[in-house]
């Protein structure tokens, strides 16, 4: 069995540019194109691209370390999940059909619940406005009106006439 529409023989028919240095019989250090290394332990199925233990299937490195050592094969280094007798096994129980809603016994305290869709409301348009919190220590400095010279407001919002010594 395959993963993924053959991707094994996809990473075995195509030729890898990648440098292996042998550690030990089962570690290597392989530098890909960009002079980057990983390290491959084919003994514990690991890569430090980590996508050879979380998939449990090879990646680029792990198969260019096994190509580099003469008489191993990728198939043995493949999770058996990925064998034809799981994927067999995975599809030989027993789907149950389930039958019309009609028939379904649904208990009390579940039907009782009522389920309303998400609120479909849009937020408005633009950056959401936030008025800053102080931090603790900073004083407020109050706004004063080079107009009037009176303090909560500006020149721009100022209501009280112009005084006359400004005319």
């Amino acid at each position: 069995m395959l993963h993924e529409n053959g991707s094994l023989n996809l990473l075995l028919m195509k030729p890898l540019v990648l440098k292996v240095k042998p550690s030990c019989a089962f570690e290597f250090e392989v530098f890909d194109k960009k002079s980057r290394s990983y390290v491959v332990n084919l003994k514990e199925r690991m890569c430090t691209c980590r996508e050879f233990e979380l998939d449990g299937f090879l990646c680029v490195h792990s198969v260019a370390a096994i190509r580099s050592r003469p008489g191993l094969s990728c198939y043995d280094y493949i999770s058996e999940f990925y064998t034809a007798h799981h994927w067999a096994q995975t599809y030989c129980g027993i789907i149950h059909p389930i039958g019309s809603p009609d028939g379904w016994m649904v208990p009390s305290h579940v039907s009782q619940i009522i389920c309303k869709p998400p609120s479909c409301e849009s937020r408005p348009p633009g950056r959401p406005k936030k008025r800053r919190i102080p931090s603790t220590g900073e004083h407020v400095r109050k706004q004063t009106c080079t107009r009037c010279h009176m303090a909560g407001h500006n020149r721009k919002t100022c209501r009280n006439p112009i005084p006359l010594h400004m005319r």
